[in-house]
């Protein structure tokens, strides 16, 4: 089951955290009060989850950590806006400060569900029917290209309260309008 990991040298805000998140019913995995053992965490629950961080840790950079972390692990940081452009990539998600406890909650709970739909999703899709060869990745897109897209989608999803296809469509529609390929507008609708 995918939990959550939280990484904060500050005992006050991550007590704040592990509220707000077993409030909203994400179950948290554990409080660690540095970036070695949010790792050891995170490699001995290796099912993933979310870690959920600020930039600053009293052992390494969140870059480091981040670098380190399993695939089975998203990343939501806490970032001032000074710090926002300092990271990114693909499973990194930053919430710019202030914040409200709902929007916090609201994010680790698509996140913690995201990759659980999208594993269903591919499972009800990609499964082999006797006698029907299984097809290529639409749009010779690789696999990063495709995940993005379908991030987007389920962020889209949960944002507009739009079905897959109607958040496909308004990838498509969004993408012709702008003039930019699925991938990069998916790339922006998620940064």
């Amino acid at each position: 089951m995918r939990q959550v990991i939280i990484a904060v040298s500050n005992k006050e805000l991550a007590a704040k955290l592990k509220a707000i998140s077993e409030q909203s019913g994400s179950p948290v995995r554990a409080v660690c009060g540095s970036g070695a053992q949010a790792l050891q965490t995170a490699t001995d629950h290796p099912d993933g989850g979310v870690l959920l961080s600020t930039m600053r840790l009293p052992d390494m950079s969140v870059q480091q950590l981040i670098e380190m972390l399993p695939d089975t692990y998203d990343c939501l940081l806490l970032v001032t806006a000074e710090q926002h452009g300092f990271i990114s990539g693909h499973g990194i998600y930053k919430l710019v400060e202030p914040i409200t406890a709902l929007m916090l909650a609201d994010w680790i709970r698509q996140l913690l569900l995201y990759r659980q739909v999208k594993a269903a999703h591919e499972a009800k899709i990609h499964r082999p029917q006797p006698g029907i060869a299984a097809t290529p990745p639409r749009h010779g897109r690789n696999t990063e290209e495709q995940k993005l897209i379908e991030q987007a989608k389920y962020l889209l999803m949960n944002r507009k309260k739009l079905s897959e296809q109607e958040a496909h469509r308004y990838l498509q529609k969004r993408s012709m309008q702008s003039g930019l390929r699925l991938v990069d507008l998916a790339r922006q609708i998620i940064e």
